[in-house]
């Protein structure tokens, strides 16, 4: 690896840039193309650009070659853990941040000219439009389908596939309610300004966007049984979050067909167990045990056992499955 030196040559740095589109701007600056950069000048030979941003000598040595503030370029760090990671100061969970995957809008790469970029924002899953604007971002390229990547990449806005130029491509603009979603979850994530109702406030990060993502699939059961529980449902969960417990408790009110809480106490021990029994499979898709306790809890106010009788429903809460004509 060569002792890295300035370059007489540069680009304008941005705050808000990923390191990886950072790095593959500069390369053309040296007369190199991406690979080689990786290769001669950061010693990550067979690596993707992405990785730059996992390593802080990397970062350091790129910050060095474009004369650029190093400290504003560490911002777009990440570290991965086997349970979470850690990206713009927040703490993910695992799949919100693919270094991998570039996503982008269009439009405003197409109006930056020159200082076409992808933003660091752009890269959480969970944040499915541009926080500022609302255009909805790219992860596919819209001729080849396939995802967007850094690998392979001569500048940022090519389909690193069929070399498809993304900036011509029709920009779309998120509906008006996704994009509010978006920006609260962005204020939540970034700015840390939005305090969640108790208990939700004292769960982590991470479980507070799972929480936010199953809360969107519960919403939708069972008119739509195939809605995931994934990062692009986190906004509109998490706009639910809010409200807790109120968007809960009309969730399941509808899902019982009942018109108050009370009607959901109303009748015997029995009946309100085996009630309450069809939620579980549900319930057993939350991401932690404190999340699952949240909810267990606001159920047996709900159905009303608070006086003691809960230790049935405790039991249909933990679905057990069942082992039929099993061979071992």
């Amino acid at each position: 690896m060569r002792s890295n030196i300035p370059w007489l040559r540069t680009i304008e740095q941005f705050e808000d840039e990923a390191i990886a589109s950072t790095a593959v701007r500069l390369a053309p600056m040296g007369r190199i193309d991406t690979d080689t950069l990786l290769s001669l000048h950061l010693g990550m030979t067979d690596q993707s650009v992405s990785t730059i941003a996992s390593r802080a000598d990397a970062i350091a040595e790129l910050a060095a070659l474009g004369s650029f503030d190093h400290a504003k370029l560490s911002k777009g760090a990440w570290r991965m853990f086997k349970d979470r990671i850690e990206f713009l100061g927040c703490v993910l969970p695992v799949g919100w941040l693919v270094p991998e995957r570039r996503r982008l809008a269009p439009g405003q790469m197409a109006s930056a000219g020159e200082n076409a970029r992808v933003k660091n924002t752009w890269l959480l899953s969970g944040l499915i439009c541009d926080v500022e604007t609302g255009e909805t971002l790219l992860d596919r390229c819209p001729a080849c389908l396939n995802l967007l990547a850094w690998r392979n990449l001569p500048n940022i806005w090519s389909c690193q596939v069929c070399k498809l130029d993304l900036r011509s491509v029709t920009p779309r603009q998120s509906p008006p309610e996704a994009v509010a979603a978006v920006r609260e979850l962005a204020r939540y994530l970034l700015k840390r300004d939005i305090r969640l109702p108790a208990p939700l406030g004292d769960l982590p990060s991470p479980d507070v966007l799972k929480f936010s993502a199953w809360l969107s699939y519960f919403r939708w059961l069972p008119e739509d049984l195939g809605l995931a529980i994934s990062p692009k449902n986190v906004p509109a969960g998490f706009l639910l979050l809010k409200r807790w417990p109120t968007c809960f408790d009309e969730i399941v009110l509808k899902r019982m067909k009942a018109s108050t809480a009370e009607d959901l106490a109303k009748g015997d021990v029995i009946s309100r167990i085996k009630a309450a029994g069809t939620l579980s499979s549900s319930v057993a898709r939350l991401p932690s045990a404190a999340a699952q306790a949240i909810v267990k809890s606001r159920l047996e106010t709900l159905f009303g056992f608070l006086d003691g009788s809960s230790e049935g429903f405790q039991d249909v809460m933990v679905p057990i499955s069942e082992l039929v004509n099993s061979r071992f």
